[in-house]
Parts: structure tokens; C-alpha cells; sequence
């Protein structure tokens, strides 16, 4: 179990106070310690920040901010370093600022207010040593370093890609898998990713073990169909290398230096946008990446990481480059088109993409036509259609329909609706679609005599009781009084997740 320490409790409200009074722990039973201890830091900080003013003021509180989100955004097992203001943590700290877009002016200028900060509670002047240290580092890096060579754009297309591995064929399924294989175990190398052997596969994560049985056949020893037995390592390898290149560049994803070195890059990429540590890329990979070469910063960390680790590394990227769930979005039909056109315009292409689940919410309004008592379904919320749908398979339908709706957007993304919200939505309108629960397996039917309470629709939070029930096409139809002040209400819910029993507690 690893050691790390944390302050006691009590004592001087002072930094010195905090980083002085230290205890040995263990880090499984004492994270919550360790977290209060930094934020108590970060306290310190914030109202030190409170007797300065003007711009000064602004500057200091930008910099503790900044300094409390990344401590935020690291894993528990970073702690230890989180309280002694290490280098490691400055280098750290400083990458964070970098992949977020700050520039190294501003980010040299939040490290000197936070060390300005430190420096009054500090004497020794130990702290100054490390920050100055840092600094001079950094300023040695060359200026072409500060640019970062991995796109998001290229990215993007590429977990695209990942994302698709399963529905790929033939050529382009075996090397998008390669591929996938590599960027899921810390950028393998691809020529040890074609030795591969039936009794390898057991070390790897079980999305490793999916990937590799779509291509085990009983009458080759090597996993991948590489022709191995007619090749040498060195024209495998040249294949593999021109087959990745192709893949990618078909798919205007940016290569950067050769094919490994761009896999390798990308996987770095990947593993900070999850929240790994740069100095445990750096140990996994055993140098900066040639796409992120500000990494080279903590280059001097040289420690292999361990089987454990490399295990979880790739489980902390598994469900960035495969994950693909899927998920409500909505759209909004173009002026002067119907929604039974754009079903229309679907059901014609259902050959060429993956049907959506739709959801146009209406309700029927009875009016007078001549005597006669007609029905009219309006929508709810008019020309916004909600689509459930994987995001890889948004574009592909928008290629179909694109002159018909379009799709809402967070940014550069496609907006995703949570569940919950799509439920509560869904209660308020007393409209539902097949996924919606109605409750949990192996519970009650609802039945005459039940006292219930109204949860979705135009009667939300009425309570009554179920005074009949009978069935139609479509289900159980539910006759309940509803009780009022002065009057009740007798009502039929055609849905049974409109109501829920009421506790006699």
C-alpha cells in the first residue's frame, strides 16, 4: 500500500502550518484527509488574495482558480504530491495550463503569483528554489514546442474511426483494429501488435479480447492475418506501416512523424483528455511524444510503469476510442416541412443508415367541424424532433435529411440530452417513449382500490384512487377519481407511468 502524507488537524492556519505538521497514512483510508488538507491550501490562498485589489486582486483570484481546478481534475493517487507543491506537480500543473489553451506568458505569470502567495507564509525560501527552477526549464524549451502538433479536428475523425472498428470489413476492419489495438495498450508497437498469438490475448482488457476474436481462425497461430508465415518481420511491418498511413489519410487524420510515432501521439493526446498524469505517459511511453513535445518537460522521468499500471492506463482511454452509446439528441425541422416527410425521407434510406428512434410528442385536440366531434394531433413543441442515436451515426443521417432539419450543438458537438432530463421531460408532457421504465422489474401491477398519485401530464401531483380498468389495443386503460377541494375529477390514464401508488407511510 502506497505511503503519503497528510497534516494534522489543529494548529497554525498557516501554509506553514499546513505543509509542516505531516503524518504517515495510508492512501486508501485517508484520500478524504489528504483532500480536505489541499483545499484547506487552496483557502489560504483565496483569502490572501482577498487584501490585494484592483487588476492584481483579478489576476490572483485567476490563478487560484486555475490552481484548484487542476487539483480537481487529478486522480486520487496523485495526493502525496498535491501537498508539498513538488516539481512534478509544477511540471504538471504547468501541462494543464498548456493543453487548456493558456500560454506560457500567462501561465509563467500564474506560477510567480502563486509562488508569491506561498513565499509570504514560507521563509526558507524552498518553494522559490522549485518555482524558479521550473521556470528556467521551461524558458529552455524551444518556441516551436509550444505548439501542440495533434489537432483536435484530427482527433475527433479519428475516434470517429475507433468508435466504428465493429462495423468496418474486410481490409479496411483488420488495420482499423490494428490500429485500435495499439491506441487501447499505450501505442503498441505494431509490429509486436502482428506477433500476436492465440495465447496472448488473455493478458489483455476484455475490449482487447473483443477486438482480437473478430480475426482468430483456428487454422493460423497468429491472430491478425498478416501472412505471416510468407513475410518477414521487416515487409510486415512496411505493410502495416503504408496500410495505417492510407487508413488515416483517407480519413484526413493528421500522421505525424512515422506511423508509430503518430499512434503513440494520438494515445498521449487521448490519455490527458481522460486525466492521466503527463509523468505517467512519460513513463509508458519512455519519452515525450513527438505530437506533444511540451511533454518533454518532465522528460526526465525514466521509471517503467508497471503491469498494474499499464493495465490501467489502457482501461482509462477503453471508453473514449470504443465507447458509442446511444444517446437523445434533437433536431429542428427546416420552415414549411412536415414531419411526415422526414419520416418518409427515412424510411426511404434505411438501406444506406442506421434508423433512429424518433420522438414527436402530440396531443389530440377535439374541436367541432360541422357538427361532428374531429381530433387533431398538434405537436407539443412544433417542428423539434428528438432521435435517439449513436453520435457516430448523427452525420451520416444528416448527409440524408440535412435539407430537411438540422441538428443542435454544443459548440463543435453534437448536443447530447441526459437521460434523467429526457424522463422528467417526459413526465411533464405525459408522453413517453419505449425506453422509459415504468417501474422496477418485480414490482406491483397497479389495481382498483390503489390509491395513486399523478406524476406526468396536465394533472401532475393530483392523488386519487383507480376506480376501474379495462383494455384496448394499445393496453390497460385506467379510470381514476381524482379528489379536489370542492369537486372531483373522473379521469382515464391510457398510460400507466403516468401515475405511481401511493405510500401509506
Amino acid at each position: 500500500m502506497p505511503q503519503v502524507i497528510y497534516p494534522q488537524t489543529g494548529g497554525s492556519k498557516t501554509i506553514a502550518g499546513i505543509l509542516g505538521k505531516v503524518k504517515s497514512y495510508t492512501l486508501a483510508q485517508h484520500t478524504d484527509i489528504i483532500q480536505d488538507s489541499i483545499l484547506q491550501l487552496l483557502d489560504i490562498f483565496q483569502s490572501k488574495t482577498e487584501s490585494a485589489s484592483g487588476q492584481a486582486a483579478a489576476n490572483y483570484k485567476k490563478a487560484v482558480i486555475c490552481l484548484r481546478s487542476f487539483i480537481a481534475s487529478r486522480p486520487p493517487c496523485a495526493a502525496p504530491a498535491d501537498l508539498s507543491l513538488t516539481t512534478k506537480f509544477l511540471e504538471d500543473w504547468f501541462i494543464f495550463m498548456f493543453f487548456r489553451g493558456l500560454t506560457a506568458k500567462t501561465s509563467l505569470h500564474y506560477f510567480d503569483l502563486i509562488a508569491g502567495l506561498a513565499n509570504k507564509e514560507i521563509t526558507d525560501g524552498e518553494l522559490t528554489i522549485r518555482f524558479r527552477n521550473i521556470k528556467a526549464r521551461i524558458k529552455e524549451i524551444a518556441s516551436e514546442k509550444w505548439r501542440m502538433l495533434v489537432t483536435e479536428e484530427s482527433f475527433k475523425r479519428l475516434v470517429n474511426l475507433t468508435k466504428l472498428a465493429d462495423r468496418q470489413q474486410d481490409e479496411a476492419g483488420l488495420y482499423t483494429d490494428i490500429l485500435l489495438f495499439s491506441l487501447l495498450n499505450c501505442g503498441m508497437d505494431i509490429s509486436a501488435i502482428a506477433k500476436l498469438q492465440y495465447e496472448d490475448i488473455h493478458k489483455y482488457n476484455p475490449a482487447c479480447q473483443i477486438i482480437a476474436e473478430r480475426h482468430i481462425s483456428s487454422k493460423r497461430k497468429y491472430v491478425f492475418p498478416l501472412e505471416q508465415s510468407r513475410k518477414t518481420p521487416r515487409q510486415i511491418e512496411k505493410t502495416l506501416s503504408e496500410k495505417l498511413s492510407q487508413l488515416l489519410g483517407a480519413r484526413n487524420i493528421m500522421i505525424i512523424g512515422n506511423i508509430q510515432e503518430c499512434i503513440r501521439s494520438y494515445w498521449a493526446y487521448a490519455a490527458l483528455k481522460c486525466g492521466v498524469l503527463p509523468e505517467m505517459i512519460i513513463k509508458a511511453l519512455g519519452h515525450s511524444p513527438i505530437g506533444l513535445p511540451i511533454l518533454a518537460l518532465c522528460s526526465e522521468r525514466k521509471e517503467a510503469v508497471s503491469a498494474e499500471q499499464k493495465q490501467l492506463l489502457s482501461d482509462s482511454v477503453t471508453d473514449l476510442f470504443i465507447g458509442n452509446p446511444p444517446n437523445w439528441y434533437a433536431m429542428r425541422l427546416r420552415p414549411g416541412i412536415k414531419f411526415d416527410r422526414l419520416k418518409e425521407r427515412i424510411a426511404d434510406c434505411k438501406n444506406e443508415i442506421v434508423t433512429p428512434e424518433l420522438f414527436y410528442p402530440c396531443q389530440e385536440i377535439a374541436k367541432k367541424l360541422d357538427r361532428k366531434l374531429v381530433f387533431e394531433k398538434r405537436p407539443i413543441i412544433p417542428d423539434i424532433v428528438f432521435f435517439k442515436s449513436c453520435v457516430t451515426d448523427i452525420l451520416p443521417l444528416f448527409h440524408k435529411i440535412g435539407d430537411l432539419a438540422w441538428c443542435y450543438r454544443n459548440g463543435d458537438t453534437y448536443a447530447s440530452i441526459p437521460q434523467a432530463a429526457m424522463e422528467t421531460f417526459q413526465k411533464a408532457i405525459g408522453k413517453f417513449t419505449p425506453d422509459y421504465e415504468i417501474g422496477p422489474v418485480g414490482s406491483i401491477a397497479l389495481r382498483p382500490g390503489d390509491r395513486i398519485v399523478v406524476v406526468g401530464g396536465a394533472f401532475t401531483g393530483k392523488e386519487g384512487e383507480i376506480i376501474g380498468q379495462s383494455l384496448n389495443e394499445n393496453g390497460v386503460i385506467y379510470r381514476i377519481m381524482l379528489w379536489g377541494d370542492n369537486n372531483n375529477i373522473e379521469w382515464r390514464a391510457n398510460d400507466s407511468r403516468l401515475i405511481e401508488k401511493k405510500s401509506l407511510l
